[in-house]
């Protein structure tokens, strides 16, 4: 029996939607809030790791639009999914900006604990390097063949190389 337009189509829209969300609303509220910094590498690549275990089956765990354009440019996912799982990922991106924004609002009165970057060429400069890091990791962690001994460690070491 072939798969279902839900199964094949629905379903990993929904799971790319919902780990770009999450990922995205976790590290919003740490860069607004600032709390807990000594753990919150670990909490978010706890997260991480967490939702390529769970949702990797169903859309690829890219979460990320580097990840997704690094798996088209290695022949490993066709444009036209690279290009809806990007619609997805910056509207998930977009509605954890706005709930981090209603977050915000709730705790305006809290304005010492908010943080800004300092210096945005700093910023820029660790953002490329990480997610080189990251595509490199997911690439050879994901390239290995379904059920192989490395496969079973895809999600600590794509969680642990944001960390």
């Amino acid at each position: 029996m072939a798969p279902s337009w839900l199964a094949t189509t629905v379903a990993p829209c929904a799971a790319e939607f919902l780990g770009a969300l999450l990922l995205a609303f976790a590290v919003g509220l740490w860069a607004l809030f600032h709390r807990a910094a000594v753990w919150i590498y670990i909490a978010i690549a706890g997260l991480y790791t967490i939702l390529v275990y769970t949702l990797e089956a169903t859309s690829g765990a890219h979460f990320n639009p580097a990840i997704s354009v690094c798996t088209f440019l290695s022949g490993k996912a066709r444009m036209t999914t690279v290009l809806g799982y990007w619609s997805l990922q910056f509207s998930a991106g977009l509605l954890a900006c706005w709930c981090c924004g209603i977050a915000r609002h709730v705790e305006a009165e809290e304005k010492d604990k908010l943080f800004y970057p300092s210096n945005p060429v700093y910023a820029a400069l660790s953002e490329t390097f990480y997610t080189c890091l990251l595509c490199f990791v997911a690439l050879n962690v994901m390239s290995v063949s379904k059920g192989g001994q490395g496969r079973q460690i895809c999600g600590v070491a794509i969680g642990y190389a944001i960390a």
